[in-house]
């Protein structure tokens, strides 16, 4: 699952790996987003242009009657992402994905964060919604997709969010259905450059933010990579 990530990097390096030409927002260093809060997602419109916009993490689909519905949809699962309706539209017409420097896992309530040992980013595949209420307030709202653990990885949590290259990030976008887009995913290769290690329960409060929170924690084992 992905539950927690980090974004540090400024705009000018997204904007170089994800080839962002279109509108952004102003950012700050974030080192324990967390769901519910806004957060950064990559997009490309009709004529091709890639920008970055805010959204609220936790998908409300565009039928709901009840924004709440979000808190529970912060991940889709990639295996029955067409058998759920909150998920089905979205596959098909409206996916994104949401930079990040790296992301926390827990094992045996230890949160573990896990980066690029190369320092490159990661684009987590996701998918997105627009809702309005009766009173015309408007809200967009987006979803993290997750499959199963694999390599190292499997040691830290059964399942992880689904990692694609910046570079990759256009395919994604652009594929011409949901169904093309899976088989997108399933053909690229795995990133295998990552590493991680234990840090500090701190980052197990939402509200606990700053650079401490991604040093190696300095009780029991460095990594579970190794």
């Amino acid at each position: 699952m992905c539950g927690r990530y980090t974004l540090v990097s400024d705009l000018n390096r997204l904007i170089r790996e994800f080839g962002i030409t279109g509108q952004m927002p102003r950012l700050e260093p974030r080192y324990n987003i967390a769901p519910s809060q806004p957060v950064p997602v990559v997009l490309m419109g009709e004529d091709r242009t890639i920008s970055l916009r805010l959204m609220r993490w936790g998908l409300v689909p565009h039928w709901s009657k009840d924004v709440t519905m979000g808190n529970r949809l912060i991940n889709a699962r990639i295996e029955t992402v067409f058998d759920k309706p909150a998920y089905r539209d979205p596959m098909q017409y409206r996916r994104c994905v949401l930079p990040a420097d790296g992301f926390y896992e827990w094992r045996d309530s230890r949160p573990h964060h896990v980066a690029r040992k190369t320092g490159r980013m990661i684009a987590l595949a996701g998918v997105w919604d627009h809702w309005q209420d009766e009173h015309g307030n408007e809200l967009e709202t987006c979803a993290v997709l997750t499959t199963a653990s694999t390599g190292l990885l499997q040691r830290i949590h059964p399942r992880m969010p689904v990692m694609l290259d910046p570079a990759a990030t256009a395919g994604w976008l652009t594929a011409p259905s949901g169904r093309d887009a899976l088989d997108y995913i399933h053909r690229q290769p795995a990133l295998d450059d990552l590493h991680g290690f234990f840090v500090s329960t701190r980052v197990n409060a939402p509200t606990a933010d700053g650079p401490s929170l991604i040093e190696p924690d300095d009780l029991g084992p460095m990594s579970l990579f190794e």
